[in-house]
């Protein structure tokens, strides 16, 4: 199935889509923008032996350079952790980079989204990072909670507001007491 790349607010969005199918979201966890440890992360594709590939998406050479210098690099969950690690740009912007090149951690793996395919192509290989550690079922469990709160989140807000009540006498009144019972508390 195709996805309509016009559907989603930004590139970034349109990019997370992608790359969930790229990742095979059937076989793989995808959590797009969620927390693990203690930074955000674009994408978090989870295997089903719980071990963790992270994706960075950038949409510009100054975000890309600045992702490169971040503390998360440095940080114990992520050397412990993240197994394999993906910087994912269009491919106007890998251009950019092979011109004016971005120092990337040697592990870092670089997914390039071509237009004219409409799906991102791996460019440079990630390392199979050795002595990487698969999650434990508290963390998976974790950002399955996260995940869950999110979605109910932004649907609670995509529901539009309740329609105006009808008027009383085109409405059948609903009891007030539970049936059976000779209570007359409100049950509803």
């Amino acid at each position: 199935m195709a996805v309509a790349f016009n559907q989603y607010k930004d590139k970034e969005h349109q990019y997370l889509a992608l790359l969930v199918k790229h990742f095979d979201w059937e076989k793989n966890e995808c959590f797009p923008n969620t927390h693990l440890f203690a930074w955000e992360a674009d994408l978090v594709v989870l295997t089903a032996s719980n071990y963790v590939t992270e994706v960075e998406v950038k949409v510009s050479l100054s975000d890309w350079r600045a992702d490169a210098k971040k503390d998360k690099f440095k940080d114990k969950n992520f050397a412990k952790h993240v197994k394999r690690f993906y910087y994912a740009v269009p491919e106007a912007l890998y251009d950019q980079h092979l011109h004016s090149p971005v120092e990337i951690p040697e592990y870092a793996g670089v997914l390039v989204f071509r237009p004219s395919l409409q799906r991102f192509a791996e460019v440079l290989e990630a390392d199979n990072r050795p002595g990487v550690s698969a999650i434990k079922d508290s963390d998976r469990q974790r950002l399955l909670r996260s995940l869950y709160f999110r979605y109910h989140r932004q649907f609670i807000k995509g529901v539009p507001a309740a329609p105006a009540q009808p008027k009383k006498s085109s409405v059948k009144q609903l009891p007030t007491a539970h049936p059976g019972s000779k209570s007359s508390a409100n049950w509803v």
